[in-house]
């Protein structure tokens, strides 16, 4: 995560710095051991960012197979220039105008340079410089950071196992076209009545399988139909026809587009709704309703 990301920059920096400073960057601790110029990088503070609109989904990441969890960061990287023994502030100057010209670039800036499609623990989607420290001070004693930088990222331990599932072989899609239309039959419907027939006309273009890089036609099913009082509870009239489905409801399969039904009115007036909506299936089993296609209102006379 964070150590391969400062190791990373380090490593990419002093490769694209010119002479002197080329290969000459590396991560924190400044080494004492060490006569020649030294750039030092490390990371300082992070601060955890929300998702995006909230969602903790798992994210697909570059050399990982699986979508996996990541860390939302964003926060600090300090560069600090520290001359050769035999040089002094020119040779410290030179090197941050080095890295300012360099860090500046567009590659840089949208962190291009730091990708890579293995996995190398982070993805980051920019990195920019917040500013430049010039003042005289003894870098060994004063950890101010020469360069400070801000970047914002996934990150997440290397060589993790992402999240694997079942493979989607095939996709089912059916298309209504709206309106859904509902006339009735052998009419009025009065209280206590005889029952009257329902016909659902629907729009639609049939039913495919998607598989592979093909697809094919199925027949396109049924539509659920219920009855529901005014208050959502279920309604005092009855219907028939098609198979039971679901929450109390009718499935009516439909050709051309048409689907009958009948509809037995209660024994006393009220106002009732009749509610069509698709019908979501495992296999040839009716599993639960889906969304609401269409609303009617029926009034149950005297």
């Amino acid at each position: 995560m964070l150590s391969d990301f400062e190791q990373r920059f380090a490593q990419v920096l002093g490769s694209q710095l010119a002479p002197p400073f080329q290969g000459r960057v590396h991560t924190a601790p400044y080494d004492n051991g060490d006569n020649g110029i030294q750039i030092v990088v490390s990371v300082g503070k992070m601060a955890l960012q929300t998702p995006d609109f909230g969602a903790f989904r798992s994210e697909s990441a570059p050399g990982v197979a699986d979508p996996l969890r990541i860390v939302r960061l964003r926060g600090e990287v300090g560069i600090v220039v520290f001359p050769a023994r035999n040089q002094g502030r020119q040779q410290q100057l030179q090197g941050i105008d080095a890295l300012l010209y360099l860090l500046d670039t567009p590659d840089f800036r949208n962190a291009n340079a730091l990708a890579s499609q293995q996995d190398q623990g982070f993805l980051l989607n920019y990195l920019k410089i917040v500013e430049a420290d010039l003042s005289v001070r003894d870098p060994e004693t004063d950890p101010t950071p020469d360069i400070a930088l801000e970047v914002e990222g996934w990150f997440w331990p290397i060589g993790q196992t992402g999240v694997s599932g079942d493979l989607i072989t095939q996709a089912h899609v059916r298309q209504f076209v709206l309106p859904v239309s509902m006339v009735t039959h052998n009419g009025p419907i009065v209280a206590g009545g005889s029952a009257v027939q329902l016909n659902f006309n629907v729009g639609t273009s049939g039913s495919m399988v998607l598989q592979g890089n093909g697809s094919s036609t199925l027949p396109f099913g049924s539509i659920a139909v219920r009855v529901l009082s005014a208050d959502g509870s279920p309604g005092q009239g009855s219907l028939a026809g098609g198979d039971a489905g679901p929450d109390n409801s009718r499935l009516i399969p439909l050709s051309n587009g048409s689907a009958l039904l009948s509809y037995t009115p209660p024994g006393s007036a009220t106002n009732e709704r009749v509610i069509v909506t698709t019908i979501i299936m495992n296999g040839n089993t009716p599993v639960r309703l889906g969304i609401e296609l269409a609303s009617f209102n029926i009034q149950v006379g005297n």
